[in-house]
C-alpha cells in the first residue's frame, strides 16, 4: 500500500511540474490560447491574476462573478514579475495588423505566379510571408482576400478567438482532477505510514499511540478450495475435498437430508463460508448446493436430485449424534 501510494503521489505530483512548463511554453507560443484558458479579455498589469472561477461571457467580452488570485498567472506564464501576458483584445487587433501584412505577401504570391522573376515581389513575400495565414483567414468571408472590407478583416480577427467558456471550464476541471489525486495519494500515504507494519524475527510489530479501548483486527483471506488427490490414488479419482485455509471440511450425516454416501458436489456448484455461532460451539461451515444420487426404474442410468449442502471443519465432527461422516465426495453421479 505504502509502495503504491508513493509511485502514485511522485506521478500525481509531476503532473504539477510537467502543467508549469507547459504553461510555460503556451503563454509564448499560444497566447490567444492562454488568454482563452484564463478568459483575460484584456492585458493586465504584470504580473497577471489567475481566475479561480467565473462566468466568462463571450458575448459581452468579459468574465462576472471572478475570483482571482494575485500574480498567480504572471508566475507560472512567464516565470517573472514584469512580464505582461496579452488580453484577447489586444490580440485580435494582432490579428487586425498580421491580416494586413499577409495581404501584402498575398499580393506578392499572385505577382509570383504571373511573373516567376519578380525580385520586388520575392522581397515582399519573404517580408512578410510569416503573416500569410492571417490573410487567408479572409478567405471564408470574401473571395479574394485584398478586396475584404474593414469589416470583413473584423470578422477573420475575431475568429482567432476560440471558445472561451469551455476552454475555460475545461481547464479548470482538468486542474480540479489533478489536485484531486494529489490529495487521494497524499492520503493514502499518510494512512499507510501510519499503519506501516513491521516484522521482526516472525514477528509483526505495530507502530502507534495506544489508548484505552484499541482493538487490533486482523482479517485473512481463505477462500474455499478444492482439493484432488493424485490421479494413481484409485479411491479417490473423481473426488474432491474442501479446504478453507488450513481447515480441511467433512460432511456429516448429521447436516444432509440423505445418506452422506449418496451425495455429489458438482466441479461447477458455488460453495461459499459462513460463520454459524449456533452450531458446535461457533464455527465457519461451507455452503452450497449439491445433489443426492437416486435410482432410476431401469437401474441403468444415473439420476440425481438437487438438495442444500453443509461441510463442518474436520477437527468438530462427530460431536452430534452419531453418524456418517466423509471427506471425499464425488463431482459426478456413478452408477453402482
Amino acid at each position: 500500500m505504502t509502495v503504491a501510494a508513493s509511485f502514485g503521489l511522485a506521478a500525481a505530483l509531476s503532473v504539477v511540474v510537467l502543467g508549469d512548463a507547459s504553461g510555460y511554453s503556451v503563454s509564448l507560443n499560444q497566447k490567444m490560447k492562454m488568454a482563452a484558458i484564463e478568459a483575460m479579455w484584456h492585458t493586465e498589469p504584470a504580473p497577471a491574476a489567475f481566475t479561480v472561477v467565473g462566468i466568462p461571457d463571450a458575448q459581452a467580452r468579459t468574465t462576472h462573478a471572478a475570483i482571482k488570485l494575485p500574480w498567480v498567472l504572471g508566475l507560472i506564464g512567464t516565470h517573472s514579475i514584469d512580464q505582461t501576458i496579452p488580453g484577447i483584445a489586444e490580440l485580435v487587433e494582432d490579428a487586425k495588423a498580421r491580416i494586413g501584412q499577409g495581404l501584402k505577401a498575398y499580393d506578392a504570391m499572385l505577382a509570383l505566379r504571373r511573373n516567376p522573376d519578380d525580385a520586388q515581389a520575392k522581397a515582399v513575400l519573404a517580408a512578410n510571408g510569416q503573416d500569410l495565414g492571417y490573410a487567408l483567414l479572409l478567405k471564408q468571408y470574401a473571395d479574394d482576400p485584398r478586396q475584404a472590407t474593414p469589416a470583413q478583416i473584423q470578422q477573420a480577427a475575431d475568429s482567432t478567438i476560440p471558445n472561451v467558456p469551455v476552454l475555460f471550464w475545461a481547464f479548470r476541471i482538468m486542474v480540479g482532477c489533478a489536485f484531486y489525486f494529489i490529495a487521494l495519494f497524499a492520503l493514502s500515504f499518510w494512512k499507510a505510514s501510519k499503519r506501516r507494519l513491521d516484522t521482526q524475527r516472525g514477528y509483526l510489530r505495530l507502530h502507534r499511540t495506544w489508548q484505552a479501548g484499541d482493538r487490533v483486527e486482523l482479517t485473512l483471506p481463505m477462500a474455499v478450495r478444492r482439493v484432488y488427490a493424485d490421479a494413481r490414488i484409485e479411491a479417490a479419482r473423481g473426488r474432491v475435498a474442501l479446504m478453507r485455509g488450513p481447515l480441511l471440511y467433512c460432511v456429516e450425516g448429521a447436516d444432509q437430508a440423505d445418506h452422506v454416501s449418496q451425495l455429489v458436489l458438482p466441479r461447477e456448484s458455488p460453495l461459499r463460508a459462513v460463520a454459524r455461532f449456533d452450531l458446535l460451539g461457533g464455527v465457519t461451515v461451507i455452503t452450497g448446493q449439491a445433489q443426492a444420487r437416486v435410482t432410476d426404474k431401469d437401474d441403468q442410468t444415473p439420476a440425481t436430485r438437487k438438495l442444500p449442502f453443509l461441510a463442518v471443519p474436520f477437527y468438530a465432527w462427530d460431536n452430534r449424534t452419531p453418524g456418517e461422516m466423509a471427506v471425499w465426495l464425488p463431482e459426478a453421479a456413478q452408477r453402482d
